[in-house]
């Protein structure tokens, strides 16, 4: 290497930028989540959960509200076990008077909760030992928040689905999808209203007359009524529709194919319809089932390919909305929400809300977990839609966590003390963030 390129060489690596770390206390890596803070601050929600749940011992240093936006600040920024609380706190230590508590005491405040009274053992038609948990306390707190926060909103829609909680925990029990629980979730327009495990060697079709009846008397106590319930095949069957319309007027499931009521439909017969861009061939009757008018509604796909194994060419699905109220493609339109609606929810609750890596060894321990999930997907709700009323589009409340996570959350912040004042400078600079700061500041 001649003395020409060796000079180059060095000029070029004495060129390149250092890095240096910079530890200051009064730092924080999360300042949007003050957003959030002071969101909670303004409302009433501390206490709705000392109402519902009392206070903790005065020696404990974490209130119950303390742990919980502690959890929550934690989906917010991202994180992904219950172990990241741990470095969250290293994140976000400044003196701003908000509390992050540890993993630990997560974990212990959270087996605290655990509602011991409401577990219940079942067998079903073929004497397979099914487990069935609730927790009233949360349930009902999760219900109270619902109200503080979407009383004004009107919801006629209640919506019900299952997903199935994959682990290996030592009480998992296996079902043909694999191990783990079931769980039961009540919602309305993607927000959570009561939720209960089943073990994992369950059906949706175990006792679900009995988990039915447990959430719509846990929403009749709280006042909440619904005029029209939405759900999956599971509900289809004459107990269940007659538990369904005990609490609600009105229903809308999937109904299980039949070929014998198939073969009579006649291709003159069915209309065609757009829905969603693609071309539909409908027909529709009327019927009786578990002892009261009903529809029937049939609906294909025109360039969906016929399955090879099966003469059943349409999707069924039943209810009880007389045709002057809804006309059928308003029906199959509603019923395809429902789809995105409980996808959405269980796959928020997973990811967003790290429900798939469940903490606990036991069910009742890991329902109290997911409780808390809700109860964190609900503050987050009412919060993006507090953002929405004050940034416009900037924030919407269905946004994904991983959508508002740069535009409102990851922001350096430095708190800074001048003459007896306190300053939280966020660096950043969105425009659109004014609103709320002025907001913060009032």
């Amino acid at each position: 290497m001649s003395e020409s390129q060796f000079f180059t060489i060095l000029v070029k690596t004495s060129s390149i930028m250092k890095v240096v770390q910079i530890a200051d206390k009064s730092m924080d890596s999360f300042g949007g989540l003050l957003f959030f803070h002071r969101f909670i601050e303004k409302s009433d929600f501390c206490s709705i959960f000392d109402q519902v749940l009392g206070k903790r011992p005065a020696q404990a240093i974490y209130s119950y509200t303390d742990v919980l936006t502690s959890f929550t600040g934690s989906c917010l920024a991202g994180c992904s076990y219950t172990e990241d609380l741990n470095i969250l706190r290293r994140k976000n230590n400044s003196d701003t008077g908000f509390l992050y508590c540890s993993s630990d005491t997560f974990t212990y405040v959270i087996k605290q909760l655990v509602d011991l009274d409401h577990m219940e053992l079942r067998y079903t038609d073929q004497d397979t030992e099914v487990e069935l948990f609730f927790n009233e306390p949360l349930n009902r707190l999760l219900l109270k928040t619902y109200q503080l926060f979407f009383s004004k909103s009107n919801h006629d829609i209640l919506d019900h689905d299952h997903t199935k909680l994959f682990h290996n925990k030592p009480d998992a029990k296996a079902c043909y999808k694999g191990k783990g629980y079931y769980a039961s979730c009540f919602s309305t327009d993607q927000i959570p209203l009561y939720l209960s495990l089943q073990s994992g060697n369950a059906t949706p079709k175990s006792n679900l007359v009995e988990v039915l009846t447990a959430g719509f008397e846990a929403l009749r106590q709280q006042g909440l009524n619904f005029d029209t319930f939405r759900a999956d095949g599971a509900c289809y069957s004459e107990e269940a529709i007659k538990a369904i319309l005990r609490y609600c007027d009105h229903y809308i499931v999937r109904s299980k194919k039949s070929l014998t009521r198939q073969v009579s439909i006649k291709p003159e017969d069915c209309t065609l319809a757009e829905i969603g861009s693609e071309i539909y061939r409908i027909y529709e009757h009327e019927d009786t089932f578990a002892d009261h008018y009903c529809r029937r509604i049939y609906y294909q796909k025109i360039n969906e390919e016929k399955h090879l194994f099966s003469d059943q060419e349409f999707d069924e699905i039943m209810t009880c909305h007389r045709i002057e109220d809804y006309s059928t493609v308003e029906l199959i339109r509603m019923y395809f929400d429902r789809g995105g609606v409980g996808e959405q929810i269980n796959d928020e609750l997973k990811n967003d809300y790290n429900v798939k890596h469940l903490p606990f060894k036991e069910a009742p321990y890991n329902l109290c977990f997911v409780l808390i999930s809700a109860l964190s997907m609900v503050l987050v709700r009412a919060f993006k839609s507090l953002a929405h009323t004050l940034t416009g589009t900037y924030i919407k409340p269905k946004m994904r966590i991983k959508q508002i996570l740069f535009r409102l959350i990851t922001f350096p912040a430095k708190l800074i003390s001048r003459s007896g004042q306190k300053f939280y400078h966020i660096y950043c600079q969105q425009k659109e963030l004014i609103p709320l700061v002025q907001w913060a500041n009032a």
